[in-house]
């Protein structure tokens, strides 16, 4: 059973996810996207240039010859297991290819793009932000670290919260350790320190049941985790793509995490 495009009176949400020789990873990311409560959405997986053979084992699962592998944490089974129905039909582009692309182009629900190059994370990013661009169907980009899995709610939140305040540019995610999934990693994103150079990511080692008061966290961080980065469409075309002077680690702060035009960042209620 293939995955189908679905209604379009649900606005498309694009998923982004930059691979480097972690198919793994990517593998248990995708098995969770897949089965989030939003309907309508494409992933779209850039692979830099990844020398474990990452590409053709992604196509092996979206094709249903791959099992997802067991993991570990018994858990978070339950983001994955048990796996989305395959085949998942998908589509496979160059860089080269990317480029000539010019006009609408959804018709599969997962895009692999093929870099010939590492190119690190925002430059990653941005070959898939330009295809996106190009396309007129969406509203929505949820910039996504493949080492996570998600809530299947958690992009219904993410869509809630945005529409609920709509000069929203950028919204974070809840962001808990994997291993330790009642601790948290992140709030949304993090203050810094400009005269220091530090970051502090904001309730980082807290319990998650002890945090309630979510308008005060909102109102304390200075950038979005770049580990979940939730754009809307008017936020990307105001401040552009990423730097890619950025390889790894920062690319949040450069224009992310400034708010253009009186937009505002937060993170889902």
């Amino acid at each position: 059973m293939e995955h189908t495009k679905q209604s379009s009176k649900i606005e498309l949400v694009y998923i982004t996810l930059v691979n480097w020789n972690g198919w793994e990873n990517t593998i248990e990311c995708l098995e969770s996207l897949f089965r989030n409560k939003h309907l309508n959405f494409c992933v779209i997986v850039v692979d830099n240039d990844s020398q474990d053979d990452s590409l053709k084992n992604i196509i092996s699962w979206a094709r249903g010859e791959l099992d997802i592998f067991e993991i570990n944490h018994e858990i978070n089974k339950k983001f994955t297991h048990r796996p989305t129905l395959k085949p998942l039909s998908y589509a496979l582009y160059s860089c080269e290819e990317i480029e000539s692309i010019n006009s609408d182009n959804y018709n599969y629900p997962l895009i692999l793009i093929s870099s010939r190059n590492n190119l690190g994370f925002a430059a990653g990013n941005n070959i898939a932000l330009k295809l996106i661009l190009k396309q007129s169907n969406w509203k929505y980009i949820w910039i996504l670290n493949n080492d996570t899995v998600i809530d299947k709610l958690a992009l219904v939140e993410l869509i809630k919260k945005c529409e609920q305040t709509p000069k929203i540019g950028m919204c974070g995610s809840t962001l808990l350790y994997y291993d330790r999934p009642q601790i948290i990693q992140a709030l949304g994103g993090a203050i810094y320190n400009k005269w220091f150079a530090r970051s502090e990511l904001i309730a980082s080692g807290k319990k998650l049941s002890k945090i309630s008061d979510s308008d005060m966290i909102e109102n304390k961080y200075y950038y979005v985790s770049g580990a979940s980065l939730f754009i809307s469409r008017d936020f990307l075309s105001t401040v552009g793509l990423m730097n890619e002077e950025y390889f790894l680690f920062f690319e949040e702060l450069d224009k992310l995490g400034v708010s253009p035009s009186g937009t505002n960042s937060c993170i889902p209620g």
